[in-house]
């Protein structure tokens, strides 16, 4: 009996589509491309060993400078408050390495931020026009030396929810 399954906690690949110059556009443009035109990956239970949400799911895009990463969470009953996201990216064919906390406090909330060169965030809580009953952040990460193109992989962690109870680890196959 062969026991290729992922692990609780990992997932085996992840494509990452391009969308050109997603850095560029505005936020609620950004939320509709990602909303609409990418295949969403579910963090629920076959990855997560508990989580504080019914559904939660991610989508990722990249441009030539930047990666764009959706999660996206359906709350159980009686909660309420901010979705935070962790993210490490590591490359697999150069030595450089990536992360991002949305604790720490960066360029959050500003029209332009996704057009600055330093990582960014915006949220359902930003934009409740957009939020409906879900919970959402999208995150903004300017690759820099860590460019990576077409049939280029990365290994990847993500944490979703300001508990941490999850991690799910994979990688990215960067299309």
């Amino acid at each position: 009996m062969s026991n290729d399954r992922p692990k609780i906690g990992e997932i085996e690949r992840v494509e990452v589509r391009f969308v050109r110059n997603i850095e560029h556009l505005h936020e609620q443009q950004i939320f509709l491309v990602m909303r609409d035109k990418l295949e969403p990956h579910s963090l629920e239970e076959s990855h997560l060993a508990t989580s504080p949400f019914s559904k939660l799911r991610f989508r990722v895009a990249h441009s030539d400078s930047a990666l764009a990463l959706m999660v996206d969470a359906e709350p159980q009953e009686g909660m309420s408050g901010a979705l935070d996201v962790v993210l490490q990216l590591r490359s697999l064919e150069r030595d450089c390495q990536l992360s991002y906390d949305s604790r720490q406090g960066v360029s959050e909330g500003s029209e332009a931020c996704h057009e600055s060169l330093l990582p960014c965030s915006f949220s359902s809580q930003q934009h409740p026009d957009l939020a409906g009953s879900r919970l959402w952040r999208i995150v903004l990460l300017p690759l820099g030396e860590c460019a990576l193109v077409s049939g280029k992989r990365a290994e990847f962690s993500l944490a979703v929810s300001g508990e941490y109870e999850g991690l799910l680890r994979g990688e990215f196959y960067f299309v």
